[in-house]
């Protein structure tokens, strides 16, 4: 199942519907109250490669171009 919202999906793992993957930062809360764990699995965390993309003709902002020489 795909949700949009990382608080529906938070609350339905909290409801028992199943398991998520959600970036750490996310669920510092739920974790530190104990309503939600993090199992130990093996090959987790899961490491991505993360893209910037922008449009081509699209001339960015100065605050854009830094970010994208930041990362």
């Amino acid at each position: 199942m795909e949700i949009k919202s990382t608080e529906t999906i938070k609350q339905a793992v909290i409801a028992g519907m199943g398991i998520a993957f959600l970036s750490a930062h996310t669920i510092s809360l739920e974790l530190q109250l104990g309503h939600l764990v993090v199992p130990d699995v093996e090959s987790f965390p899961i490491m991505l490669n993360w893209y910037v993309v922008h449009r081509k003709n699209k001339r960015l902002p100065p605050v854009a171009v830094a970010f994208k020489r930041f990362l």
